[in-house]
C-alpha cells in the first residue's frame, strides 16, 4: 500500500519562511533568527527550515515569479494582456504611492482584476477616490494572499484552513 505524504500543519511558520525566502535579502540563519523572535520556543529548528527552503527551491520560476516585486516585462506570465500595460503601470504606481511598497506580480494581477470588477474605470472627480483606492488595495492584497496560500497548500502539501476560519494564514498584526 502506498502511503500518502505527511501533511504539514505548521502553516504560519511555513508562510513566514516562504515570504522571507521569496523576497530575498535574508539568509537561512537570519530567517531562523526572525522566526525565533516571532514564535519564541515554538519556532521550528534550523534543519526544518532548511528542508522547507529546499522544497521552495523546487518551485518553478513560473510558480515563484508571482511573488517577487511586479515587473512589467512579465505581464503575460501574470495572465495580463499586453494591451493592459498602461493601466497596470498606473495601478503599480498608485499602489506604491499609497503604501510606500512595491507590490508583487500577484498583487498587481489582482488589482487589475478588481479594477474591472469595481467601478474603477468609471470614477469621476465627485467620487471618493481615496476610499476607492483604499478598498482596491485591501481587496487585492487579500485576494493575492488567498491565491498564494491556496497554491502553496496544494503544491507543498500544507494542511488547508478549516471551513469558516480566516482564509489567510498570515497573522492580523502583519496586515496592520
Amino acid at each position: 500500500m502506498v502511503g500518502l505524504p505527511n501533511v504539514k500543519t505548521n502553516n504560519e511558520q511555513m508562510q513566514e519562511v516562504y515570504l522571507m525566502w521569496s523576497n530575498g535579502g535574508k539568509n537561512r540563519r537570519e530567517i531562523h533568527t526572525q522566526l525565533i523572535r516571532e514564535f519564541g520556543r515554538k519556532a521550528v529548528s534550523i534543519s526544518t527550515l532548511n528542508r522547507w527552503i529546499k522544497e521552495y527551491e523546487q518551485l518553478t520560476l513560473e510558480d515563484s515569479i508571482q511573488d517577487i516585486p511586479f515587473q512589467w516585462r512579465f505581464l503575460d506570465r501574470y495572465g495580463i494582456p499586453w494591451q493592459e500595460g498602461k493601466l497596470v503601470s498606473y495601478l503599480d504606481n498608485e499602489y506604491f504611492e499609497l503604501t510606500g511598497k512595491r507590490p508583487s506580480g500577484r498583487v498587481i494581477k489582482w488589482a487589475w482584476r478588481n479594477w474591472y470588477l469595481s467601478e474603477g474605470a468609471n470614477l469621476t472627480p465627485h467620487d471618493d477616490i481615496a476610499f476607492f483606492w483604499k478598498i482596491l488595495i485591501e481587496k487585492s492584497n487579500t485576494d493575492a494572499e488567498w491565491e498564494k496560500a491556496s497554491f502553496l497548500a496544494n503544491k507543498l502539501n500544507w494542511k488547508t484552513w478549516q471551513q469558516g476560519s480566516d482564509r489567510i494564514w498570515i497573522s492580523k498584526k502583519k496586515m496592520a
